[in-house]
């Protein structure tokens, strides 16, 4: 599957027509004109990462993921009214789609990293840079194992990382670790805790309870 086929079962969005998303390549009618590139500069062509650049219009996954005033749900079930999909990280499933949003989302977020279900999509971005659905990674697995490489993007640029490595670096600190363990322990801002000594161990990922279930901040939908 595909994000925006991913992002179209979560919202209940058809795909279909004889047209082709400019942006996925998805099938679509012409209801939706893109907002990309609309002209070239003499016979050069635009620079665009559209899978279908000769086509003049979107299909409803992509012109709804680029629409502003939704409301959205982050990891910690907060709801946040009047956004535009594309200011913030997200994490998707085949059911759901929840924003990222940390500090605040840490824990949970952790929690997903080190145990993540057979099909999802981590997509980070930084305020300069807007995410785009159809440069999402697609995680699918049957069973996914310790050393099984699980893709996510920052800024529309792919990483990986494995759920060992991760754990190791959670023992032994991020130092020649994938640059994607890299990443997430500065973005998380993990650290890697001692014994009276200094020696270091694995301890409990920060912000989980003794029964490895994460502190959740208990949130009042407005």
């Amino acid at each position: 599957m595909t994000a925006s086929e991913i992002f179209a079962r979560i919202h209940n969005l058809k795909q279909e027509g004889s047209f082709e998303c400019y942006w996925c390549g998805a099938k679509c009618t012409d209801e939706h004109i893109h907002d990309g590139h609309k002209a070239t500069i003499g016979n050069r062509r635009p620079i665009t990462t559209a899978l279908r650049p000769g086509s003049p219009y979107m299909c409803n996954s992509c012109w709804w993921f680029r629409s502003t005033g939704k409301w959205v749900v982050d990891l910690n079930g907060k709801v946040i009214d009047y956004q535009a999909y594309r200011d913030h990280s997200w994490f998707l499933t085949l059911s759901k789609g929840e924003v990222i949003q940390l500090p605040d989302n840490k824990p949970e977020l952790l929690k997903i990293l080190l145990k993540p279900p057979h099909e999802f999509i981590l997509s980070f971005n930084t305020e300069e840079v807007k995410p785009e659905l159809h440069l999402m990674e697609v995680n699918e697995f049957d069973e996914i194992k310790a050393n099984d490489e699980l893709k996510f993007t920052v800024d529309n640029k792919p990483l990986t990382y494995t759920v060992y490595e991760l754990e190791e670096s959670l023992k032994h600190g991020p130092e020649g670790k994938a640059p994607g363990v890299r990443w997430l322990w500065e973005a998380l801002k993990l650290r890697v805790k001692k014994r009276k000594g200094g020696e270091k161990v694995r301890g409990r990922p920060e912000g989980t309870t003794s029964t490895n279930e994460p502190i959740r901040k208990v949130v009042t939908p407005t």
